[in-house]
């Protein structure tokens, strides 16, 4: 049970798509949240 030393080229690219999208699905939800609670804060 040794673990290689270097990653494939097809999982650091899967990586960083997944990290890509996962930042705009937080940028996203983040975004309807503000939209949301928007006119609470602004006073209403």
């Amino acid at each position: 049970m040794t673990a290689e030393p270097t990653e494939s080229p097809s999982d650091r690219a899967f990586q960083r798509r997944v990290l890509c999208i996962g930042t705009l699905i937080t940028l996203a939800a983040a975004g309807i949240v503000a939209c949301f609670l928007y006119p609470y804060f602004s006073g209403a």
